[in-house]
């Protein structure tokens, strides 16, 4: 599946994945197939492999509770996609894939099929600023929320660090934390931000204006406004 065709989706991914997600939603099973009972624990998952072929089936990794995208079940450790096929057997193995034969993933709760999620395998740096690096050593598997021209924003999960958002532009190998999805801008995380962004006098200015309560009402704001302000660069 091909960036492009994905739509910006953090409207979807800081409210509903905090509460919409969380509530029965009966009406969602009217679309599914005449006959079919929808699998409401696993998630439906297709992977696009490299090589443009693709393979679909239901999600294992870690916590199956498929209605809570809050609680992933991708997990930071994670290196491996393992799958239950969709016509598997009772007691079949499940399928395993590597991240770095997969280009992306996409996953959907087949009570809401509407509402599907996009992942990208990539290397990433948990700390913010210039706080030491915190780097994995093998891919992960990142929520994209938005996509823009030069900069494309992603939610990673991790038991203890909690949900961090991410940046990566054009220019750059791997994705960086910017703050807690579900943070305050705390005088602190204003700090590493302003460390972040340092060598672009536009976004320092419009860091040094934001509140905290701007900030917890549109956190995407900071990733929007880093894709315009390099659009503007030279």
């Amino acid at each position: 599946m091909k960036l492009s065709k994905m739509k910006n989706l953090f409207g979807v991914t800081h409210r509903i994945l905090l509460a919409a997600l969380l509530m029965a939603l009966p009406a969602a099973m009217m679309g599914q197939e005449k006959g079919k009972k929808p699998q409401k624990e696993l998630l439906h998952t297709l992977l696009y492999l490299k090589g443009d072929s693709t393979v679909e089936g239901y999600l294992m990794n870690y916590l199956n509770h498929a209605g809570l995208y809050t609680t992933s079940q991708l997990n930071i450790e994670d290196s491996l996609i393992r799958l239950k096929p969709l016509d598997a057997k009772l007691f079949a193995k499940n399928e395993r894939y590597s991240f770095h034969d997969i280009d992306s993933m996409v996953t959907w709760n087949e009570v809401m099929p509407e509402l599907r999620m996009t992942w990208i395998p990539m290397p990433i740096n948990m700390a913010y600023g210039h706080e030491e690096a915190m780097v994995p050593d093998h891919l992960v598997m990142m929520l994209i929320f938005y996509h823009g021209r030069h900069v494309d924003g992603y939610l990673g999960f991790d038991d203890v660090l909690g949900t961090r958002a991410y940046y990566r532009t054009k220019s750059m190998d791997h994705a960086k934390a910017l703050y807690k999805a579900s943070g305050k801008l705390t005088d602190k995380r204003k700090g590493t931000l302003l460390d972040e962004f340092s060598h672009l006098p536009e976004m320092v200015s419009y860091i040094d204006s934001l509140g905290k309560l701007d900030f917890s009402k549109s956190p995407l704001d900071i990733i929007t406004k880093l894709d315009s302000v390099l659009d503007s660069q030279p």
